[in-house]
């Protein structure tokens, strides 16, 4: 058994990545009833569903994250940023559209991908120079596999 001392020398991430694991996932019936009262402002209700939407947001900060689309941003920065694209979308959703989870997809990765566009460099750039990085980068990509080389300025 770790010793509580132990507990403290642990990752941040590895304890984060453990606690999000012991929270089970919602039905859909309970996860309506929760963003209702959630936004009625019952605290419980809010916190109740952060905590089952927290793998969701790991995973997508994960995939931007191994993509290297974040600059200077740590794995846990952008975790934060997803948690607050989780809460715009409790705040924003009303149960005409999507499955939640679906909709907070959506916000999520909206927030996780500005973040990482518009702070996660050595300079700041505006969310659509970020955006024009990212095509810059794609075309790239796209092209060195059609060319098999590296494209030039022109061709990009």
């Amino acid at each position: 058994m770790a010793t509580p001392e132990a507990e403290f020398d642990a990752d941040p991430l590895v304890l984060y990545r453990q606690s999000c694991l012991d929270h089970s996932l919602l039905e859909q019936e309970e996860e309506a009833r929760l963003l209702l009262r959630a936004r009625r402002g019952d605290r419980a209700a809010l916190t109740r569903l952060v905590e089952a939407n927290q793998r969701l947001v790991m995973s997508i900060a994960r995939r931007y994250y191994h993509a290297g689309m974040t600059g200077d941003l740590s794995l846990m920065d952008l975790v934060q940023w997803g948690n607050i694209g989780l809460l715009e979308a409790i705040r924003r959703w009303d149960g005409r559209r999507l499955r939640f989870s679906t909709y907070a997809v959506w916000w999520i990765r909206a927030w996780v991908r500005r973040s990482g566009l518009t702070r996660g460099g050595t300079l700041t750039r505006t969310a659509r120079e970020g955006d024009l990085i990212v095509r810059i980068r794609r075309a790239r990509n796209a092209l060195h596999i059609q060319l098999g080389r590296d494209p030039t300025l022109d061709e990009i």
